[in-house]
């Protein structure tokens, strides 16, 4: 072999071995982010909670505890985007259907209560654009497919957890908008049930 190809050679089996190391090195980013992202998100520090769940997600984009987190930071930030948040929602709903794993949230967690918080949760980004609709004189007609909408969400999220006051109060003020009777004031943090998650 002629000294060109052996240098040539050498230098190729030390980029593999540079990129394999360089590989090795880079640090994942594991379930103990997405937590402390959660502890963020829940003490309402959304703004932390953020870069902590979209690096996650980067290197785990099918989980859907995640998605839900995600969802939440958007729902509770001051400059709130409903659609955002819905999304993440959805998104953790179809990957929750798809891999049925319940990530950071088990083993407190079981599935109905995860599938009635993101029914229940949906159904909160939807209600919060009804009432920013209604504070700026759209119609109601108009908001109605919205309010229809967020009220299937709450009898989904009851299908799922039937003894959910917070629900049944939901549904209850969704209804009696759907009457026409005036919005009612913004509804109470729900009491909370062991293994519940909400914020």
């Amino acid at each position: 072999m002629s000294r060109r190809l052996q240098q040539t050679g050498t230098l190729l089996a030390v980029a593999a071995l540079l990129a394999v190391v360089q590989t090795g090195c880079r640090r994942e980013v594991g379930p103990e982010v997405l937590r402390q992202a959660w502890k963020n998100t829940s003490a309402r520090r959304v703004d932390d909670a953020l870069p902590l769940v979209k690096a996650y997600l980067s290197e785990h984009p099918e989980d859907a505890a995640a998605h839900y987190v995600l969802g939440q930071c958007y729902l509770h930030r001051p400059d709130v985007n409903t659609t955002l948040a819905k999304g993440e929602f959805e998104t953790a709903l179809h990957y929750f259907e798809k891999n049925r794993d319940l990530g950071i949230f088990a083993p407190e967690m079981t599935a109905a209560l995860f599938q009635s918080a993101l029914q229940r949760d949906m159904a909160l980004a939807l209600m919060r654009a009804l009432y920013e609709g209604d504070g700026l004189g759209v119609p109601g007609p108009v908001m109605y497919p919205v309010l229809d909408q967020a009220l299937q969400h709450v009898r989904e999220g009851l299908r799922f957890d039937p003894t959910s006051g917070f629900l049944r109060d939901m549904e209850h003020s969704l209804e009696e908008l759907r009457q026409g009777r005036p919005s009612p004031s913004p509804l109470p943090l729900p009491a909370l049930k062991p293994g519940e998650i909400t914020i």
